[in-house]
């Protein structure tokens, strides 16, 4: 994608957004140099080799790590094709990466980017140059000239928050997606086979199931269009995994218990990634961006992620015209806020208008002379906004008086591949308004997360995708 005029229309109407995940802070890793050996399906990275590009930038890399992105080809005879990444693996200083099927595959030198579109809009990126102001004695009332100091970036973009891709029913093997990928910002990912129904013994709370190995307390499952929380998981004869409150009815037999794909946030050492922005023909490239996200809708409409960032503008950014790029977004819809598990707080359905569900990360900056100006993670302050029905008084007079603390678990969507959810243990920290929506009375309430601290296994707000 990009304009073949001679001169740069830059025009808004026509742009791609991608993201690459840094496997070092700060280093990018996204336009390499095919090495001799590959095929069709499959193309090799050297490590040791790649001047002037990111090759040096994979060593070490962990397996799956570009798993889900694509291929972009710039040269060579399969210049202009794009194909999806399904496995990607490091060994004895090569990376190899397989791929779906290119026409003729990458000779030797072929050069080639790796990106992950994904359907953003709203996209800002601010670069900023600090202006450092100056005072002295002087004999005039004009202000001295001001010194440049430090350069940094910031930004912000919303994107459609869909299901996964290849989801997590019984047996399934579990595989990145580019959302699965971006997610790895906010945390540590897990996801594990789902299973599904066995014989007849099954009740709404306890579900008896064919293999219960890959499940654990806490996690949330799909089943029946139903998204609940496991509180024990039970190995015996049957396997069964125990529910936090009752399904509409026992499950029928073979009825498939779907698992999410679920993030904890880390403590420390978030993930950055790249973004790489093409603006018709003009390419713009920002490194080290620590991100920070919202998940949110109102009932009737789309789920959408909010995601601000903060990231090295100088000497890691970059800006080329006359820039050719192309890329597929994932076939994927964005989850509709219509069918939904509904939104409780402990066993009492909200009646939910809408919601935002916010990891809370604030960014801070670290600036010396070892590390130039770098930005990270340094806070978490998780909270959920619901505007619920206004039926009765229990949330003010309750909720916020005691201090209620109790299980929150918020889903949007109810089938395999269109549904997500947000669960951690929660409390009413805020004054709780009412108000009017389309003439109806509703609670406006803000609900606070905190970790459950505990030696072993600290619980956290998640954001899970089935």
């Amino acid at each position: 994608m990009a304009t073949t005029s001679s001169f740069a229309h830059i025009n808004d109407k026509i742009q791609l957004f991608s993201f690459v995940p840094e496997l070092t802070k700060g280093a990018p890793n996204w336009q390499f140099e095919a090495k001799a050996g590959g095929s069709t399906t499959s193309t090799i990275i050297d490590t040791a080799a790649g001047a002037g590009r990111d090759d040096l930038n994979l060593a070490s890399m962990t397996t799956d790590f570009l798993n889900g992105l694509q291929i972009y080809v710039v040269s060579g005879t399969d210049a202009g094709e794009v194909v999806d990444i399904t496995a990607s693996s490091e060994s004895g200083g090569d990376v190899t990466l397989a791929h779906g099927a290119l026409s003729n595959g990458m000779a030797a030198s072929d050069s080639f980017y790796i990106l992950g579109p994904i359907t953003a809009s709203n996209i800002s990126a601010n670069p900023e140059t600090e202006d450092l102001e100056r005072d002295f004695a002087r004999l005039t009332l004009d202000a001295p000239s001001g010194v440049k100091g430090l350069s940094k970036m910031s930004g912000s973009f919303e994107m459609e928050m869909c299901g996964l891709v290849t989801t997590l029913g019984n047996g399934a093997t579990p595989t990145y997606d580019r959302l699965s990928q971006f997610l790895t910002c906010v945390g540590t990912r897990r996801a594990a086979a789902g299973t599904d129904i066995t014989g007849s013994g099954s009740t709404t709370t306890t579900l008896d199931v064919s293999v219960s190995a890959g499940f654990q307390e806490h996690d949330l499952i799909l089943v029946e269009n139903q998204i609940r929380r496991v509180t024990s998981v039970v190995s015996g004869s049957p396997d069964q995994l125990v529910l936090d409150y009752a399904l509409s009815a026992a499950p029928a037999t073979s009825a498939e218990v779907y698992q999410c794909e679920q993030f904890t946030p880390d403590d420390t050492d978030h993930r950055t990634h790249s973004f790489i922005w093409l603006i018709d023909d003009r390419l713009i490239e920002l490194r080290e961006c620590v991100c920070s996200v919202k998940v949110g809708g109102e009932f009737g409409g789309k789920v959408m992620m909010p995601v601000e960032f903060d990231g090295m503008w100088d000497p890691s950014w970059g800006l080329s015209d006359a820039a050719t790029l192309s890329g597929y977004q994932m076939d994927q819809d964005p989850i509709a806020f219509i069918a939904t598990g509904g939104i409780y707080f402990n066993t009492t359905d909200l009646n939910c208008n809408s919601f935002e569900f916010d990891l809370g990360h604030s960014r801070g900056e670290l600036r010396d002379t070892g590390g130039n100006i770098t930005f990270n993670v340094n806070g978490r302050v998780a909270s959920c906004k619901v505007v619920m029905r206004d039926i009765d008084k229990t949330p003010k007079a309750t909720w916020e008086n005691a201090g209620t603390k109790a299980r929150m678990t918020m889903s949007a969507g109810n089938t395999a591949g269109d549904a997500c959810a947000f669960e951690g243990w929660a409390q009413v920290r805020e004054p709780i308004g009412s108000s009017p929506v389309n003439d109806t009375r509703y609670w406006d309430c803000t609900f606070r997360f905190f970790d459950d601290q505990d030696a072993a296994s600290a619980i956290k707000p998640r954001i899970c995708r089935f």
